[in-house]
């Protein structure tokens, strides 16, 4: 069984490591994946062995919470606590950076108070290590339970060993009576910067959310729907299929329908990303989350719930956010070996300095800093967060990114393949001419037509509609066969039919050499052919014309112009590929069967390029799947979409332009991201550690490493935000 599980409380990738861990070794649990950026779990389990009480009880053992419902709401409790936990430490700390340095910046301190200064100064860090105590019990769980050190581990060394440090020097004057040496206020600092970066990460990270939302917000709460000839208003949720939903002007549809009753114009803007008004009418399909603006109709609801287009768009948002990209792989794997070599790090840094000075203060308190300052957040932020506000700007502009790995990938391509018909072409074919031997028009016509209905290709359905235009009968239609990428067959009233492509008539035995003039006139002029034979009885070829779609010319200009390798793979007779190739400028291979085509995409593969397939009909999803990317269209088969890495939302091919800037700009976020987080440790480290000391005298407080710190995570965040304005 699988189950998703958000989890909230996390704080890092290491965290998310720690929940992965604690999952994975409980009996029961198959796969655990844990995403810290979406505070999500991926979780298949045998119910068999353990239930879901017992998996949200080792999340919750692990330090975390998880949420079933209602998550938006625990979310906002944990950004309040958050929220609370820095005011409640800034209260407190303010005071105590008052007594801690006060008397050294000549400020006026009451007698009592100095009296007393290291009891007051314990009191009021207690105080305020408890408002941060969640750190001390996650870090010290971590290691203890599953033997994973993560940042709240950093954390508890760093402020435990300040605070236990001082308070040993308070017994000592509390014995003694003499003048020690506090790091109270360190330990209190660190909590209150630590603190104040969480929330403001928290707040941020929120942000990266905001498209998901917008396309939940895009659900209305309640719907008008038609029962007994009665006006019935009821909760989106619990509308069926086949319910009759009335839509006012304004108002927003709630589940996908086809109109039975009315027509109006509709803002799909949000979910396509087209910004013009669509016209629909009788028989035409709405969309969940779509903007009524001016008629009234009613429509038959087909799907709900989680099965329409906009659920569909947000899940297919989600899991691109959930997915690892390869650079973020390496980004994780640095993360799990980064927090124990820190801590190797400090230990080096505070033997050193106590062999090198004798002096334990100065040796602990860059010891703190290390800890501090080797935040493996901002580490673990980079990729998610890019990844993450680009899906989101991507379903904006009408592009679904499935996974983050073809969102890296579509940055490496060097070699795109197009399919022609359907991708290249408008994919709606229409039938231009019939010439027939032997055998009347209409006669010829009802038997292709009679075996072609049982056929969901282009040319098939174009054949349907010139047949219903002359109103012609169906004939029966026994033994159908059908072969993909050539024709079909059957037989009708007892004759054999056979109708297909030139290669496939062939094939099947008949001459065509009596015919060879006309074919080639209707291939010359880029026309694509369906030729049939009845048997005994007459021939006949029937000519199309698949209009080149607009914007197809300027998308391979551009894939052009950026370096990249183009080819057209056609199904097509050569003359008609070579037709639409000379109109495009653009590469070709023709008469290729589907297997044929993934072939193909093989070989260019084995030549080293990295290629990118973008197709749309059924006959494409194995050469889809054969890419190393791939993009569909939404209006495509179902197997396509299914294939397809990336799916264009709305029939327009220049929104393939949209993807690539998209992938190429959060590609630029990521490496600045991954840039700045190793940079930030590479020279915090070292200047943490007192490596400058020898030369010019400066050594890093721990209070200033813990800002530092949390600026290097709300920093990565923001530099993810900023692509918002971009597009």
């Amino acid at each position: 069984m699988k189950k998703e599980i958000k989890i909230v409380g996390m704080h890092c990738v290491n965290c998310a490591m720690t929940v992965e861990k604690a999952l994975l070794s409980s009996k029961g649990i198959k796969i655990a994946k844990v995403n810290y950026s979406n505070s999500k779990g991926y979780i298949e389990y045998n119910p068999d062995i353990i239930d879901l009480k017992e998996i949200y009880k080792i999340i919750e053992n692990s330090g975390y919470k998880a949420v079933e419902d209602d998550y938006e709401i625990e979310e906002n409790k944990e950004y309040l606590r958050l929220k609370k936990r820095f005011f409640l430490a800034l209260i407190f700390s303010i005071p105590l950076g008052y007594i801690s340095m006060g008397e050294h910046l000549n400020f006026y301190i009451p007698e009592l108070i100095l009296k007393y200064n290291p009891i007051v100064q314990f009191i009021i860090t207690s105080i305020i290590i408890f408002t941060g105590r969640d750190f001390f019990i996650k870090g010290i769980k971590s290691v203890i339970s599953y033997k994973t050190a993560t940042m709240d581990t950093l954390i508890t060394l760093g402020v435990g060993s300040s605070y236990i440090y001082s308070l040993y020097q308070t017994f000592i004057w509390f014995k003694n009576g003499f003048m020690v040496h506090l790091y109270y206020e360190t330990a209190a600092f660190l909590i209150t910067f630590i603190s104040l970066g969480k929330f403001l990460e928290n707040k941020a990270r929120k942000k990266t959310t905001n498209a998901i939302r917008k396309l939940m917000e895009l659900k209305p709460k309640e719907a008008t729907i038609i029962k007994d000839g009665k006006e019935i208003i009821t909760k989106v949720d619990e509308i069926n299929v086949e319910d009759i939903i009335l839509i006012r002007p304004g108002d927003k549809i709630p589940v996908d329908g086809i109109i039975i009753d009315g027509f109006s114009s509709i803002d799909e803007s949000m979910i396509s990303g087209e910004s013009m008004p669509v016209l629909k009418k009788l028989g035409d399909t709405v969309f969940a989350g779509s903007i009524n603006l001016d008629g009234s109709f009613k429509f038959r609801a087909t799907k709900v719930g989680k099965d329409t287009f906009l659920s569909n768009i947000i899940k297919t948002v989600e899991d691109a956010t959930n997915s690892k990209a390869p650079i973020q792989q390496f980004a994780d794997k640095v993360a799990m070996y980064f927090v124990p070599s820190v801590l190797g790090i400090s230990i080096i840094t505070f033997l050193v300095w106590i062999l090198l000075k004798n002096d334990f203060s100065f040796a602990i308190s860059n010891a703190i800093s290390v800890l501090i300052i080797a935040c493996p957040c901002a580490l673990g932020l980079a990729t998610p967060t890019a990844v993450m506000v680009a899906s989101g700007i991507a379903a904006k502009n009408g592009v679904l990114i499935k996974n983050a790995i073809a969102l890296e990938l579509l940055n490496k391509i060097d070699f795109v393949v197009f399919d022609k018909t359907g991708t290249l072409t408008e994919g709606r074919p229409k039938v231009f001419d019939i010439k027939t031997y032997s055998i009347s028009e209409e006669e010829f016509l009802s038997y292709i037509a009679s075996i072609e209905k049982n056929s969901n290709h282009p040319l098939s359905k174009a054949i349907l509609s010139e047949f219903q235009k002359r109103n012609i009968n169906f004939k029966d239609v026994n033994n159908f066969k059908s072969y993909s990428g050539l024709g079909v067959e059957g037989f009708v009233e007892g004759k054999k039919i056979i109708a297909g492509s030139k290669r496939f008539i062939l094939e099947n035995g008949f001459d065509l050499k009596y015919f060879e003039k006309d074919i080639n006139k209707f291939e010359e002029e880029g026309k694509s052919i369906i030729i049939g034979a009845i048997e005994n009885n007459g021939f006949g070829i029937i000519s199309f014309i698949d209009d080149i779609k607009d914007g197809a010319k300027e998308l391979i200009d551009y894939l052009k112009k950026r370096g990249k390798k183009v080819l057209m793979i056609s199904g097509d007779n050569i003359k008609t590929a070579k037709y639409i190739s000379d109109k495009l400028q653009i590469d070709y291979i023709a008469e290729v069967l589907p297997d044929e085509k993934a072939k193909k995409i093989k070989e260019i593969k084995e030549k080293g390029y990295k290629v990118l397939m973008i197709g749309d009909g059924i006959n494409d999803a194995p050469s889809l799947i054969e890419a190393d990317a791939s993009i569909s269209f939404s209006k495509a088969s179902d197997i396509a979409i299914e294939s397809g890495d990336i799916i264009i939302i709305k029939n327009d091919i220049k929104t393939i332009i949209k993807a690539f800037e998209i992938a190429k700009y959060s590609f630029s976020k990521i490496k600045q991201n991954l840039f700045w987080a190793f940079t930030y440790n590479i020279i915090g480290i070292p200047v943490a550690s007192g490596v400058l000391y020898p030369i010019n005298g400066f050594l890093l407080n721990p209070v200033f490493a813990s800002m530092a710190m949390a600026l290097s995570s709300i920093s990565v965040v923001t530099n993810s935000i900023l692509m918002e304005k971009e597009f």
